[in-house]
């Protein structure tokens, strides 16, 4: 599995010994929003299926989220 920080490193090893996970999925789809006037695209780290359902995962660190 890909990762590109530690921090998606870490997510990836409590994801990999989660007993309720089932797949894990590396930037798995572009997801667009327009925010303030401006078209804004990302692609999350992972989508982890569950099961109790599908998960969407972003590691920012919180210096990047707050920009």
């Amino acid at each position: 599995m890909i990762y590109e920080s530690r921090l998606e490193l870490a997510r990836l090893l409590f994801a990999d010994f989660d007993p309720a996970m089932r797949s894990i999925v590396a930037q798995p789809f572009l997801l667009k929003a327009e925010v303030d006037g401006k078209l804004r695209k990302h692609i999350p780290d992972y989508l982890l299926i569950t099961e109790h359902g599908p998960m969407v995962v972003g590691s920012a660190a919180a210096q990047i989220v707050q920009a």
